[in-house]
């Protein structure tokens, strides 16, 4: 028998206060122009991945059926910046589940749920399974208010197994950078 999803959100801040660079933007797409990427000796985001942003800060969530770094595919956050200095500050982010690392999401469905044309909300949806568990759904939600240094992410898990999991942890393991 399923188990309802539990759900783990997560704040991932800045690590520096940010300030706001003019009027609000918001806005969650596929990258198809470089000026969308963040800049630095670590940002690995490229054309195809996905850009969630506002006034203060951008996000890049590489696309799925990529493998980067500690990731087994993609639908992960890759870099992080502030929109006034647009430096990467976020090497990657990623589920880690069970305490055992590599235990983590394999997304492979992406798609941009709230493009942040409403001007509330800008809102990337990724959804797979985890790693080790194929009957565990995974879907993470990445969403972004307008003028907020911070976006929430919302992470799922169903188990469409017959036995019952006991003691299973969910978390995300972030792996950050100095600046430049």
């Amino acid at each position: 028998m399923s188990k309802p999803p539990r759900f783990l959100i997560v704040w991932l801040a800045m690590l520096i206060p940010a300030t706001a660079v003019g009027a609000q933007s918001l806005v969650a797409r596929k990258i198809t122009q470089q000026s969308d990427l963040a800049h630095g000796k670590l940002a690995i985001g490229k054309a195809g991945d996905y850009i969630l942003a506002n006034d203060r800060i951008r996000i890049i969530i590489d696309n799925v059926g990529q493998r980067q770094g500690f990731a087994e595919g993609g639908g992960n956050i890759v870099d992080a910046a502030r929109q006034d200095a647009n430096i990467d500050l976020l090497s990657q982010l990623i589920t880690y589940f069970d305490n055992t690392f590599p235990r983590q999401a394999v997304y492979e469905r992406i798609e941009v749920r709230k493009d942040g044309s409403d001007g509330q909300e800008a809102r990337v949806r990724v959804s797979g399974r985890e790693l080790k568990n194929r009957n565990l759904e995974i879907a993470t939600e990445y969403s972004l208010r307008p003028g907020e240094p911070f976006v929430l992410l919302e992470t799922s898990v169903t188990n469409r197994g017959t036995g019952t999991i006991r003691d299973f942890e969910l978390g995300d393991a972030v792996q950050c950078s100095a600046g430049s």
